[in-house]
């Protein structure tokens, strides 16, 4: 089975809650946000983080 490798740093990466902050909402939305596919948290053991990258496109999806 081929896999790809991805190389991602530490500071490309936030936790749900400091998305929440970048956002301007509540955890839970970002776990429904999660649940619905507009954000794909990244697996680490057993702790989500999200791209922060990703994070700021949704955010300026949702100003516009």
């Amino acid at each position: 089975m081929d896999m790809e490798q991805l190389s991602i740093r530490t500071d490309d990466l936030v936790t749900c809650e400091g998305a929440a902050k970048l956002l301007g909402v509540s955890r839970p939305t970002v776990y429904n946000l999660i649940e619905r596919h507009q954000l794909h948290p990244v697996v680490i053991s057993k702790n989500r983080y999200l791209l922060v990258t990703e994070v700021e496109a949704l955010k300026a999806q949702l100003k516009s």
